[in-house]
């Protein structure tokens, strides 16, 4: 059978410029129709106490997704839902009832924590019919120690704890680590 709908998955996230490659590449050559798929948690867009507030994602955001890798004739042409709920693979499956191959991506997880939790991307393959196409995420560099300098002196101010921080709580981790 062959691929005429293929279905994407994405989080909008900045790091699934592969996902977004393979899946133009493939409905280019296959000459299929591409659509786009955004699982929307109900609670994006609203204040949390504990957590840091989910973005909402539009439809306009995933379009400017792709017009931002070049891809400006697909942004204009692809189909996009933004579906809502909180089990992304239910919606995820829901929503490949009607396509021919899913692309989603895959994040590696260590052996600790895939130990005791299923990826996304497996439990999606366990409710769709269709094949599934799982593309790796960029691999990003891990640091085991990060450190920060403090900005009027230029010193470092130690290492790191999980939330992001130095030791001392006094600066967050800068967003890009450079190389």
């Amino acid at each position: 059978m062959p691929y005429k709908k293929i279905l994407v998955s994405l989080a909008c996230k900045e790091d699934e410029n592969s996902i977004i490659h393979e899946a133009v590449r493939l409905a280019s050559n296959l000459d299929a129709k591409l659509t786009v798929l955004h699982v929307q948690d109900p609670a994006a867009g609203k204040t949390h106490m504990m957590m840091d507030t989910l973005p909402l994602v539009a439809e306009k955001d995933v379009r400017e997704q792709f017009r931002n890798l070049g891809y400006e004739q697909e942004a204009d042409e692809i189909e996009v839902h933004i579906a809502k709920g909180s089990s992304y693979p239910n919606e995820i499956a829901k929503a490949t009832e009607d396509a021919h191959l899913l692309v989603i991506g895959h994040r590696c997880k260590n052996r600790f924590l895939s130990a005791f939790i299923d990826s996304v991307d497996k439990r999606v393959a366990d409710l769709v019919s269709c094949p599934v196409l799982l593309v790796p995420y960029k691999k990003s560099r891990r640091f085991s120690l990060l450190y920060t300098k403090n900005q009027e002196d230029n010193k470092p101010n130690g290492p790191l704890n999980e939330s992001g921080r130095s030791k001392s709580f006094d600066q967050p981790v800068p967003s890009k680590i450079p190389a």
